[in-house]
């Protein structure tokens, strides 16, 4: 038995839930970090690369691919790449902060 978790009945407010709602938090909190990041490098890099027109050929529509063609589109979508990376690495430290320092009873999910 894991504290309830054996018998499958967790009750949200029993210090198992208690632990177990913390590291699924955890867990989801370090999936956006994870996210975040790879979608931000990509976002940010991928306009850029010499690949990029190859990419595009598979798009249908001839003008949606010109216009993704355009430096000022693929500055926006660097862009819309490096507010990913802030976001990233904005929840890492918010990760690594709340790792570091002990909650408190106030803090628990109720």
């Amino acid at each position: 038995r894991w504290g309830g978790v054996a018998s499958g009945t967790i009750r949200a407010n029993s210090p198992a839930g208690m632990r177990w709602a913390t590291c699924l938090r955890g867990f989801a909190r370090a999936f956006v970090v994870l996210y975040c990041v790879e979608a931000g490098l990509f976002l940010t890099l991928a306009p850029w690369r010499s690949a990029w027109p190859h990419l595009l050929m598979a798009f249908p529509v001839v003008s949606l691919r010109n216009l993704l063609l355009d430096p000022v589109a693929r500055g926006a979508i660097s862009g819309f790449g490096l507010v990913h990376l802030v976001w990233g690495f904005h929840d890492l430290r918010e990760l690594l902060r709340s790792r570091r320092k002990p909650a408190t009873e106030s803090e628990l999910p109720r």
